[in-house]
C-alpha cells in the first residue's frame, strides 16, 4: 500500500507551481518573437504582399487639399483585387503605355475614386475604355482623386481653367455614397510618405513594413468582407437628417457648388454634363424593392432624389446610372469589400455613356 505525501510537501509543490506562472507566457511570448521573423521571412519569399494603400499622394501644390503625386507607378492589393496606378506629369491618371502626342481637344473628367477607376486598372475603368475607343473625338484627361466631392472638383475646374486649360467639355463623376458629405467636410488632410492620412501610428508603421501583417489584414478581409450593403454611410438614409439635421446645410452647399461649375463652363464656352454614380447599397436595394423602411424612417434612395432634383433645378445635363446598374447583380458590378465597381461594372458603365452621350463624346 502506497503512502501518501505529507501534506506540507502537497502545498510546497503547489505554492512551487504558483511561484512559476509566469514561465509559459514568457517562454509563449520568446516563441512568438523568434518565430515572427522567420515567417516574416516566409511571406516575403513565398506570397510577397505589395500595399494595400495607395502611397501616391501630396500637399496640392496651390490649393489646401491633397492631390496626387505626378510620375507615379504603383501596385497596390486591396483584398479584392490587384491593380496598377501610373499618373503623368500632371499627377492625372494614365495607362500602362506611355501617351503619344496627341493634338485632340479635351475632354475634362472630375470626380472622386469612382472616376478615379480604384480596384482597377486604368485600361478596365470606364474613363480609360473611353479614352481608348478608336472613334474618339477628345483627349480623356482624369483629373479624379479618391475621397474627393462636389468642393474640390469645383476647385480643380477653377485651378485647370487658371492654368489655361481649354476643354471642351467637362464631365463630373458624382457618387451618391457620400459626395453630399464631402461638401461639409475638410480634405486638408496629413500626406506622409505618400499615405493620405498617416499619422504615423502603430497600424500604420506594421501595414507599411511588415508583408506578414498586410497578409494577415488581408485574409481577414476576406472571411469577414464588409459587403456592399455595409458601404453606405447611414446618414444619407435617414430622412429626417435631409429636413433639419446636416444634410440640409449639404445639400444647399452640394447645389452651390455645382452651379457655380456650371456658371464657370458657360463663361468659358464648354459643355458640362453630371453621371451620376449610385454606391451599391442603393442599387442592391432598389433591385430587391426594399429601397425604403417599413417604418418610413430611411430611404435608401434619397441621395438620388435630392442629386436629380438639384440638376434639374440647376438645368444641368445627367445620366444615371442607377437604372442601368439595378438590371444587373450588384455582386457583378461591385467589388465586395471595399464597394467600387469591377471591371464588369466599368464596363456597364462606358457602354450607358456610349449610348446616352455619344454627341459628347463625338462632337459635333
Amino acid at each position: 500500500m502506497s503512502e501518501s505525501l505529507p501534506v506540507r510537501n502537497v502545498a510546497s509543490a503547489n505554492a512551487g507551481r504558483r511561484s512559476r506562472w509566469w514561465l509559459k507566457p514568457i517562454l509563449s511570448v520568446a516563441t512568438l518573437a523568434l518565430l515572427l521573423p522567420v515567417m516574416e521571412i516566409g511571406v516575403r519569399l513565398a506570397v510577397p504582399r505589395p500595399p494595400s494603400w495607395l502611397p501616391i499622394y501630396r500637399h496640392h501644390p496651390f490649393l489646401p487639399i491633397y492631390t496626387l503625386q505626378s510620375n507615379v507607378h504603383a501596385t497596390v492589393d486591396t483584398g479584392d483585387s490587384r491593380w496598377t496606378v501610373h499618373t503623368d506629369d500632371e499627377g492625372f491618371r494614365v495607362g500602362r503605355q506611355p501617351r503619344v502626342p496627341d493634338e485632340r481637344p479635351v475632354l475634362v473628367w472630375l470626380g472622386d475614386s469612382f472616376t478615379f477607376g480604384y480596384g482597377v486598372d486604368y485600361e478596365s475603368s470606364f474613363v480609360g475604355l473611353l479614352a481608348l475607343a478608336k472613334d474618339g473625338r477628345y483627349r480623356h484627361v482624369n483629373t479624379a482623386v479618391g475621397g474627393y466631392g462636389p468642393t474640390q472638383y469645383r476647385q480643380t475646374l477653377e485651378y485647370l481653367l487658371g492654368r489655361n486649360l481649354r476643354p471642351r467639355v467637362v464631365l463630373i463623376g458624382a457618387f451618391l455614397g457620400n459626395d453630399f458629405l464631402d461638401v461639409i467636410e475638410s480634405k486638408d488632410l496629413p500626406v506622409r510618405e505618400g499615405i493620405l492620412g498617416n499619422e504615423g501610428g502603430t497600424k500604420s508603421i506594421l501595414s507599411q513594413h511588415f508583408h506578414l501583417y498586410r497578409l494577415a489584414t488581408a485574409t481577414m478581409h476576406r472571411l469577414h468582407p464588409y459587403g456592399v450593403r455595409q458601404h453606405n454611410l447611414d446618414l444619407n438614409t435617414e430622412v429626417r437628417a435631409w429636413t433639419n439635421g446636416e444634410l440640409r446645410e449639404a445639400d444647399s452647399i452640394f447645389r452651390r457648388e455645382f452651379e457655380r461649375m456650371a456658371a464657370l463652363c458657360q463663361s468659358h464656352g464648354v459643355e458640362m454634363a453630371v453621371l451620376i454614380i449610385p454606391d451599391g447599397t442603393m442599387v442592391d436595394a432598389l433591385a430587391r424593392g426594399a429601397s425604403r423602411s417599413p417604418d418610413g424612417a430611411r430611404d435608401q434612395s434619397l441621395p438620388l432624389q435630392h442629386a436629380v432634383s438639384a440638376f434639374r433645378d440647376l438645368h444641368i445635363r445627367y445620366l444615371d446610372l442607377t437604372p442601368t446598374l439595378v438590371a444587373h447583380p450588384v455582386t457583378e458590378t461591385y467589388y465586395y469589400f471595399d464597394g467600387h465597381f469591377t471591371p464588369r461594372g466599368h464596363a456597364l458603365v462606358r457602354d450607358a455613356v456610349v449610348s446616352e452621350w455619344r454627341d459628347l463624346l463625338l462632337g459635333p
